[in-house]
């Protein structure tokens, strides 16, 4: 599905010195795709929620690999055990706004 709706990636990080991005997105209407990418050993990797559009509040993502699923907010970590990429859809309509 998502190769064949045809919509690229964009890097979240521009000029990010020697090394290649790490951190690409893509919006449809109802979901945030994020591709991650480990390029080294075995690192975590700190996702600012904000920084890749969304706004403040709590939402389902799924790993589509593996369809494990979890509820983020804020800033979220991806673990990779050594080089390896992750592709998560994160639903825009599952959110739900912190209480004021």
């Amino acid at each position: 599905m998502i190769a064949k709706d045809g919509i690229a990636f964009r890097p979240v990080n521009g000029n990010t010195g020697e090394s290649a991005s790490n951190l690409f997105v893509r919006e449809t209407d109802r979901y945030v795709y994020i591709g991650v990418f480990n390029y080294e050993g075995s690192t975590t990797l700190p996702i600012d929620l904000a920084r890749i559009g969304l706004r403040p509040g709590r939402y389902v993502m799924k790993e589509l690999y593996s369809g494990a699923t979890q509820t983020v907010s804020g800033t979220m970590s991806i673990r990779f055990d050594g080089p390896d990429a992750h592709v998560y859809r994160i639903d825009k309509q599952t959110l739900t706004y912190p209480k004021k």
